[in-house]
């Protein structure tokens, strides 16, 4: 199918404008009506202790030690639950009602290695292996579409395989390393206390040289940050166009925060910022077609309750998924709280999961696109009808 204008200007800009680990890949389809879906899936372990943090949990400060944030780092949401200070441009959406924060969200599958957490949280299924199609290729199938879905990365992420329509186009043709090489070289090092602490002994000489005199790694890195915000901006534009893509998929890497994560600064806070910054362009380029619009951000599970050995966290179980979107009824966090007590924890390391991370996904898929309760118990997450869908978290 060929191109119409408005995409071709869209995708030849974004080719010069967005690097692999700035923006990842985006991907897109049609669907019905008017209602706009932007799904993003933060690769690597988002810790949602630190992002949305439970400051008024007793046990909180101190089971977090050096990471956790006081209530004066954050900005408040409720008598239970602050927002990381890198987060505050999304303060004013919390406000509007715009912002809809879910905790302790987790996968039936509860292994900790990432590859086959992204698989079994792509695929919708309980496990990694429990299907080659992914769920939001399955819902787009449920829906009437005008065009093939589209990819713009490296590959199709498996969400969007299936058997609705789909394309994948690198624009970028680039070598670089991704984002998340560090943490994936810390991964392989996280059960050699010694290697790891000499791996992170080594990442901190490396920040004092850049902090020193390195000028053009930090203007890299906000380069990295500009691209990745010019690129949502972009993305929200087209979308916001009458003959624009309808749902759009975004790979943000860089989330494993093994050794050196901060608190109101550092690794983690950058991370968060440049989520939020691109999260608003988003919503600027989308204009007033941002009040059909639904945007999920979710990661694979979540971070330990205890900081590590090197500054960091590591491979968790519950963790944090952001709504937000005109179609959104926010302004409070959604939790079924479980409590950070060693008892109360997965494994007695992990926040317990209580809400299922399939439930956030019907949630969204019916309030965010239509697809109606009995297309997502039978077709979308087969087997599923007596895992109910949230009620009264979207806008009817």
């Amino acid at each position: 199918m060929a191109l119409n204008a408005t995409r071709r200007r869209f995708l030849l800009g974004l080719s010069a404008s967005v690097g692999v680990g700035s923006m990842g890949s985006l991907s897109w389809a049609a669907a019905a009506g008017d209602r706009r879906f932007v799904l993003v899936l933060l690769r690597g372990g988002l810790d949602g202790l630190a992002a949305v943090p439970p400051v008024g949990d007793p046990d909180y400060a101190a089971v977090r030690g050096k990471l956790a944030l006081s209530a004066d780092d954050v900005l408040p949401l409720d008598g239970m639950f602050g927002l990381h200070p890198a987060l505050a441009p999304l303060a004013d959406w919390y406000a509007e009602g715009a912002l809809l924060p879910v905790h302790a969200v987790g996968l039936t599958y509860r292994g900790r290695s990432h590859f086959d957490a992204q698989d079994a949280l792509e695929n919708g299924t309980e496990s990694p292996s429990g299907a080659d199609s992914g769920w939001l290729n399955r819902a787009l199938a449920t829906l009437p579409r005008t065009e093939p879905a589209t990819a713009i990365g490296t590959a199709l992420p498996l969400v969007l395989r299936g058997d609705a329509p789909a394309a994948s186009v690198d624009p970028t043709r680039t070598t670089r390393a991704p984002d998340d090489f560090l943490g994936t070289v810390m991964d392989l090092y996280e059960r050699d206390p010694v290697l790891s602490a000499a791996l992170a002994s080594a990442l901190d000489a490396q920040d004092q040289v850049m902090a020193s005199g390195s000028s053009s790694d930090r203007r890299r890195r906000r380069d990295r940050g500009s691209r990745f915000q010019a690129g949502m901006k972009a993305a929200g534009t087209l979308m916001g166009a009458a003959d624009g893509p309808r749902v759009l998929v975004v790979d943000s890497t860089g989330w494993d925060t093994h050794a050196r994560q901060g608190t109101v600064e550092g690794t983690l806070a950058r991370q968060l910022k440049g989520l939020a910054d691109g999260l608003v362009a988003l919503r600027t380029g989308l204009g007033s077609t941002w009040n059909d619009t639904t945007v999920l951000c979710i990661s694979e599970f979540g971070r330990t309750v205890k900081p590590n050995g090197t500054g960091g966290t590591d491979h968790g179980t519950g963790g944090l998924a952001l709504l937000a979107g005109g179609r959104v009824r926010g302004g409070r966090v959604v939790a079924d709280w479980p409590g950070l007590k060693e008892a109360d924890r997965y494994d007695g390391r992990d926040l317990m999961p209580t809400v299922a991370s399939r439930a956030v996904f019907k949630a969204a898929l019916h309030g965010g696109l239509g697809v109606s309760d009995d297309a997502l118990d039978r077709l979308v997450f087969p087997g599923t009808r007596s895992m109910k869908r949230p009620a009264g978290w979207f806008h009817g």
